[in-house]
């Protein structure tokens, strides 16, 4: 009798657990990215392809080519497959709202990953860095370097990003209050503000006017790792390395192997990889009804030549 039920007992777990698997292979979740011009996003997407497919769970990624009315029409495409879940990661965070409502009137739950939406939208959740916080203990260990006075270019990304405006704006918050609590005053000069479009080719072109306009600078901060690699690049061939002080943030191994050098000041941690893979685990949440928080940030740090060694894994591909 006790053979017959705990037999019984493993049968029904086989099947509940095959069933859990059917389950998910029924799962189809859209993902409309709009731009995977940069290393980050070629891993941020990486990473939620092997997420998906570790859950068995279909991934349909469209790509907008940095165009918001191809990113609409990406929307539109997904909800007319049947998506389960649709992940947007917007090029424009009001532009985005009506492909957003055509979601909603599916009755398709969206989920907003890495880049900010207007606060009018409705979505199950959004999941992304704490991007101020980045900046500010970025804009800390700049002001812990440089002292309390500094002559500074900023290079932001593209206008209407919230996440670049929330990076630059918690830099300028952490330098300011750094400064102030440790030397009892703050100056800092932005002499200028160049826009990247976050690609490092795009740093490279906001660069090299500001270097000839500009004799005076002490530190470039780019709101993300691709743009300062390449105001880098250009600060070189003006030859001007070694008298401007470069940080950004993202994390990118490049500019990891340049801490190690001493060639690089500091990079805020934004983890593409883990984003990837929580983006991926929030849909299935949604899916499956559970509560969450409707705002989720990943892991923040500052990566300086005195911790990359716990951060730098020659294996990624970021």
């Amino acid at each position: 009798m006790k053979k017959r039920m705990l037999s019984l007992l493993i049968f029904v777990l086989m099947l509940s657990l095959t069933s859990a698997v059917v389950a998910a292979q029924n799962i189809t979740i859209g993902w409309s990215q709009y731009t995977q011009k940069s290393p980050f996003y070629t891993e941020l997407i990486r990473a939620a392809k092997l997420e998906a497919e570790n859950n068995n769970v279909r991934l349909i990624v469209l790509d907008a080519m940095d165009d918001i009315v191809k990113q609409t029409a990406d929307v539109e495409d997904l909800i007319a497959r049947g998506v389960d879940v649709l992940v947007v990661n917007p090029k424009d965070p009001k532009a985005i709202l009506v492909a957003v409502e055509q979601a909603n009137r599916a009755g398709i739950p969206v989920i907003v990953a890495d880049s900010g939406i207007d606060a009018s939208a409705k979505v199950a959740a959004q999941i992304r860095a704490n991007n101020f916080e980045i900046g500010f203990l970025t804009g800390e260990h700049i002001a812990k370097t440089v002292g309390a006075e500094t002559n500074m270019v900023i290079i932001s990304g593209t206008i209407e990003s919230i996440a670049g405006m929330e990076r630059r704006n918690g830099m300028i918050a952490g330098f300011y209050d750094y400064a102030l609590k440790t030397y009892g005053k703050a100056d800092l000069n932005v002499l200028v503000e160049g826009w990247g479009a976050w690609t490092k080719q795009g740093g490279v072109e906001a660069m090299e006017p500001i270097l000839v306009a500009h004799k005076d600078i002490d530190v470039v901060f780019a709101v993300n790792d691709s743009m300062a690699l390449g105001a880098l690049q250009a600060i070189e061939e003006a030859g001007r390395e070694g008298e401007i002080l470069v940080a950004a943030i993202d994390g990118e191994k490049q500019a990891y192997d340049l801490i190690k050098e001493g060639r690089y000041l500091a990079s805020g941690l934004n983890n593409p990889t883990i984003l990837g893979q929580e983006t991926i685990k929030l849909a299935l949440q949604v899916f499956n009804g559970e509560d969450v928080d409707p705002i989720q940030y990943t892991p923040v740090d500052v990566v300086t030549k005195d911790n990359v060694d716990k951060y730098y894994d020659p294996a990624s591909e970021f």
